[in-house]
């Protein structure tokens, strides 16, 4: 058999095993492809031989890099970032600095390289690895806003760091280097990848907003080849923004809206084809190391990574979030939690083999010191991330966040009570106008289907524990409980049981979700009359031993109960039929022009 295509075979074939086997056991995939590509390479079975491709390797690297980042654009969201915008601004800015000063003077006293490797390695520890973070925040149920700076630090670092590389790169290889011109390139690339990429999005947003009429495997490949042109357009205007450009890509399509269904189908696409990708890539990556050579640095490299764990991350986490909310044990969290992962193992390799082919001598340095750190942070922090985060009290053991589908006005209403109480809130709605409502009270919502399973999955209901249903229609109500109840358990699951819904109470009752709000009236009626005072949102204290069945009357007006707020804080729903034990202060639907005589 043609060695190349023999190697091609393997590492594909044992990349995707080694995924399902991250997949079952619920750790870092990364982890597997190391060990897989090292015991399938030329040191071992000889089964995945890389110089058998090696004219290639570096194409196959770059389009690799760029479709894993174009999928990890797609999940970066604006309105997650509300809370934690600063603290991010910091760790993508004076937290890289701080990181790439640090990395490259230690490398230099402590590992002994030449200041030109070291100036690279600098750069190269830069990036933290999505691949790696990405599982990790997927597997824990960490505090909302740990999870978003943690994805986005990983996913904006990854550019930044691979450019800065590519820069320094050129700086060394260049006979003639000038550093006022290498910093011009650099901001030039900034602008080129940032404008280039929007550019390619808004055309790619354009054809999935108002060209409807076309199958998924076109939308597919539509937006795939839309994202590697603006690589390559960037990269032709201005050599290495092509990576950024993509990135810029898949923000501006995570960032506006289009038909849910195309959205669905291409995160589906992208996300199998990145994981392909990494997949292929890494066992390729990992067959290439003398494991002797990279474990073989001795005490110096272990000083090195002690110093890069213990005292470059966490200066860089304590700086870039001082004054901010984040705390004492999330800033620990984030110290501990910093494994590289697929894109700095590329950049290394590549680079390595760059300058291997320009005659620099002990170029492999470059390369077996990067993956020393790569494998040591992703078996050390991928591994005990989820005991770390456990002994440091961050699991969220009890799930208080609340998905609502409805984004109407007494949704809204709801969504603003419990953000009050800091319960995490997010509405869906298939009205887009609603949901531009909510969005600009400052609500997390969201265009789409709540009869799509993978969509509740995608807004992360089994992290946000509780399902409320509060649309007109009874059967989508019903509908959207039962699809909840398979995500999380049935007793979290609340539903409107609309009052035309007569015939359908039956129905609700045995397979729906638990009923709020009994007997409210035609909820369009309701949505009306809080926009114009005839409904109100209020507070009122219910009387003992009431039982819950209905409207009830309480200062001469008809009051329909739905959250309790507790001594300490927490929220629950209030279901019908609920039996008042004692004097309780509640929130709930007010029918303000009532009187009862």
């Amino acid at each position: 058999m043609d060695l190349a295509l023999q190697t091609i075979i393997f590492a594909v074939g044992a990349g995707i095993f080694c995924q399902l086997i991250s997949e079952k056991v619920k750790i870092p995939s990364i982890f597997f492809l190391l060990i897989a590509g090292v015991l399938l390479g030329p040191m071992y079975a000889g089964l995945v031989r890389p110089e058998t491709i090696r004219g290639g390797l570096p194409i196959v690297i770059e389009i690799g890099v760029a479709i894993i980042l174009f999928e990890g654009g797609l999940s970066l969201r604006f309105n997650q970032i509300q809370a934690v915008t600063r603290p991010i601004q910091k760790l993508l800015t004076v937290g890289a600095l701080i990181t790439f000063i640090g990395v490259f003077l230690s490398c230099r006293w402590i590992v002994g390289l030449s200041w030109n490797y070291c100036f690279m390695i600098g750069a190269l520890m830069v990036v933290t690895g999505p691949t790696v973070i990405g599982p990790i925040i997927k597997r824990l149920p960490l505090r909302r806003d740990l999870a978003t700076i943690m994805n986005w630090e990983s996913l904006l670092l990854d550019p930044i760091g691979v450019i800065l590389v590519v820069l320094i790169a050129d700086f060394i290889m260049a006979e003639d280097a000038n550093l006022f011109l290498t910093f011009v390139q650099f901001f030039k690339i900034i602008l080129v990848g940032a404008v280039v990429g929007a550019a390619f999005g808004g055309i790619l947003y354009l054809f999935l907003r108002f060209v409807v009429d076309v199958s998924r495997e076109t939308v597919n490949l539509f937006v795939l080849a839309g994202a590697l042109l603006s690589f390559e357009c960037a990269e032709m205007v201005a050599n290495n923004s092509g990576l950024l450009a993509v990135v810029c890509t898949g923000v501006f399509l995570a960032n506006v809206r289009f038909p849910r269904q195309h959205r669905k189908t291409i995160l589906e696409f992208k996300g199998t084809l990145a994981s392909l990708w990494i997949a292929f890539i890494f066992v390729l990556l990992a067959a290439r190391l003398d494991v002797h050579r990279v474990f073989g640095w001795g005490n110096a490299g272990w000083m090195f990574l002690g110093v890069l764990i213990f005292v470059i991350r966490p200066l860089d986490v304590f700086v870039s979030t001082w004054k901010s909310a984040i705390t004492f044990k999330e800033k620990i969290f984030l110290s501990w939690v910093a494994p590289r992962g697929i894109i700095a193992a590329s950049a290394a390799s590549f680079f390595a083999i760059t300058f291997e082919e320009k005659g620099f001598i002990n170029a492999s340095a470059l390369e077996n010191l990067s993956y020393l750190v790569i494998a040591t942070t992703v078996a050390l922090q991928g591994l005990t991330a989820g005991i770390f985060a456990w002994m440091l009290g961050l699991l969220e053991v009890k799930k208080s966040g609340t998905l609502i589908v409805g984004a109407h006005s007494l949704a809204r209403h709801v969504a603003r009570a419990l953000k009050k109480q800091n319960v995490d809130v997010r509405l869906v709605d298939t009205d887009y106008f609603n949901v531009e409502a909510a969005i600009q009270e400052g609500h997390e919502a969201f265009c789409g289907d709540a009869l799509d399973q993978s969509f509740l999955e995608e807004l992360q209901l089994k992290q946000m524990g509780n399902f409320v249903a509060l649309t007109p229609n009874n059967k989508v109500n019903i509908l959207a409980c039962q699809l909840a109840q398979k995500i999380i358990p049935s007793k979290s699951v609340y539903q409107l049981l609309p009052q035309q819904a007569k015939s359908g109470v039956a129905l609700a009752q045995k397979i729906g979700g638990v009923t709020i709000l009994p007997l409210l009236p035609y909820l369009d009626v309701v949505n009306i009359g809080l926009e114009d005072g005839t409904f109100e949102f209020v507070e009122r204290t219910i009387p003992k031993g009431t039982i819950y069945r209905g409207a009830i009357v309480v200062s001469d007006s008809e009051f329909w109960p739905l959250l309790q707020i507790h001594k300490n804080n927490t929220v629950s729903w209030i279901p019908q039929d609920h039996h008042f034990q004692s004097e309780t202060v509640v929130l709930g639907v007010r029918h303000a022009r009532s009187s009862i005589a």
